[in-house]
């Protein structure tokens, strides 16, 4: 069977999204053949491509930078690969509304995965229910959605009044390579987790620093991410007298081992933004061990890993109780809740299953 798989960008573009379309393709193309469509804004990318054994289709886009907006050649590439079935990775790009809309209406079966997630324009991220009422006709029409996150699954199933037995819940995987050698915790050491954009909150986590160093305790932060808010959070270190206190570090794709050990270098993880579905950088960072905080004003993708005991989660509006938050996560030992967490190999069979099923014309 061919087997597209649609998603606004991809590696090696980094974000939610674009990890689990690329653990997802990966492991499918195993036993399918898997060809990825994505967005080349600025044409910056080979049109044609091979990531990890996979082929990559990319199309323009307009406008060439920022967001992908209008994809130009999509419709070419389905008629060009004449797919079994399509997999969306994700509704909210203009490029989503495309793909879903073309695909239902060329009668081509279709399972779509929502990812929530956060938008970094806050515009965006409040129309995101009405985005969803204007496409539920659409959606409803799919063989199946998916859910990522156990909140989704009532909120989507409410909101589009979908059949129960084509919504299905799938999270992600969090499993991460063990780094060859185990870094020593340092026990002043905190790392912030999150694309540095203004809604991760990582300007929060420089203050609660400049709360917590004194003589006596010499705290330092990674933050790990990329983004455009980068040289306004260093400047922001620099004013605070944190500068040579604060670092910035990024990992690309092929160095899953260093993050690892970037992250078990720490006595604390922070993942501060507020606003996220099932975070991957969140539950990797639990599933290798680590101690990781979560504000508890966060939504229910953020508390609901508090709930099940995989993160913990402490006030992170007041900046001074955000301080003390960390200090007495610093001094506890937490052991997070691993087993609810899987794999990206559990995840890929259960589509796996979803693809067999529309073989069959079975709908559970």
């Amino acid at each position: 069977m061919k087997i597209l798989l649609s998603s606004a960008r991809y590696s090696p573009s980094l974000g939610g999204i674009e990890t689990h379309a690329r653990e997802i393709a990966t492991r499918l193309n195993r036993d399918f053949d898997v060809v990825v469509v994505t967005s080349n804004p600025g044409k910056s990318l080979p049109t044609t491509d091979s990531v990890d054994g996979v082929a990559v289709r990319r199309v323009t886009t307009m406008p060439a930078s920022g967001d992908p907006f209008i994809p130009r050649g999509w419709v070419r590439a389905l008629k060009d690969i004449q797919p079994d079935v399509v997999i969306l990775d994700g509704y909210q790009s203009v490029i989503s509304a495309w793909v879903l809309i073309t695909t239902v209406r060329r009668n081509i079966p279709l399972i779509v995965a929502y990812h929530e997630g956060a938008n970094a324009n806050r515009l965006r991220q409040k129309l995101y229910p009405l985005q969803r009422r204007i496409l539920g006709h659409w959606l409803r029409r799919a063989n199946f959605t998916v859910a990522i996150a156990p909140h989704e699954v009532a909120l989507y199933r409410s909101q589009l009044r979908l059949d129960p037995t084509r919504l299905k819940y799938i999270p992600n995987g969090s499993d991460m390579p063990q780094p060859l050698e185990r870094p020593t915790v340092d026990p002043w050491h905190l790392v912030s987790i999150g694309r540095l954009e203004l809604q991760k909150r990582h300007d929060v986590v420089i203050d609660v620093l400049a709360h917590l160093r004194s003589p006596e305790s010499p705290w330092h932060l990674t933050i790990i991410g990329q983004g455009e808010e980068q040289q306004v959070l260093e400047e922001q270190a620099r004013q605070l007298g944190l500068g040579d206190v604060v670092t910035f570090r990024s990992f690309a794709v092929g160095e899953r081992e260093q993050m690892s050990s970037a992250l078990l270098s720490a006595s604390i993880v922070i993942a501060p933004s507020l606003f996220e579905t099932h975070p991957i950088a969140v539950i990797e960072a639990a599933a290798l061990g680590c101690h990781v905080l979560v504000p508890a004003e966060g939504n229910e993708g953020v508390v609901g890993l508090a709930a099940r005991g995989i993160v913990e989660a402490v006030p992170t509006f007041d900046v001074s109780a955000f301080a003390t938050g960390v200090r007495q996560a610093s001094k506890q030992v937490f052991v997070p809740n691993r087993e609810e967490l899987r794999s990206w190999d559990d995840a890929a069979n259960d589509f796996v299953s979803l693809i067999h099923q529309i073989a069959s014309g079975k709908k559970s």
